[in-house]
């Protein structure tokens, strides 16, 4: 069986909260620049691009054991990140590192809002966007951009 989406899931989520480790207090508050803004997202503060990542990675464990957004319900609605930003993105990316690195059947099938996938799949999506949103923040914050090549190469 191969662990090759697992592997490469952790180090975009280690990318990531590398770059997160790196944000200046001043900058939480900074509103998105133009070219990192999306139709779908706006301009957002990256306090707010940072509490969807640790949301997104709240989710991982529960994705990962099959539950549907159903089973989960409001289990995350509110502000996670609280007064540590950094320190509560940190804690929610070790449970969904520790989910993927247990995950035993990378072909189970797991229920998104958009479909249901196989684990794999599912780790694909993610990690594409966990390394897209490492660089972009990497960018903005004003740090080296440059990703693992282990991670663009996966």
């Amino acid at each position: 069986m191969s662990r090759v989406e697992q592997e490469v899931f952790v180090l975009s989520e280690r990318a990531l909260c590398d770059v997160i480790d790196q944000v200046q207090d001043h900058q939480w508050n900074q509103m998105t620049p133009a070219w990192f803004q999306t139709g779908r997202q706006g301009d957002v503060s990256l306090l707010g691009i940072v509490h969807y990542h640790a949301y997104d990675s709240a989710w991982v464990p529960h994705v990962l054991a099959g539950q549907t957004m159903a089973e989960v319900g409001g289990a995350y609605d509110g502000h996670l990140l609280g007064t540590d930003p950094k320190g509560s993105s940190r804690r929610s990316s070790q449970q969904a590192l520790a989910a993927v690195l247990h995950l035993d059947d990378p072909e189970k099938l797991v229920h998104l809002s958009y479909g249901d996938f196989p684990a794999r799949e599912y780790l694909k999506h993610v990690t594409t966007f966990r390394s897209l949103r490492a660089y972009d923040i990497a960018k903005w914050i004003g740090v080296d951009t440059a990703l693992p090549p282990d991670l663009v190469q996966g």
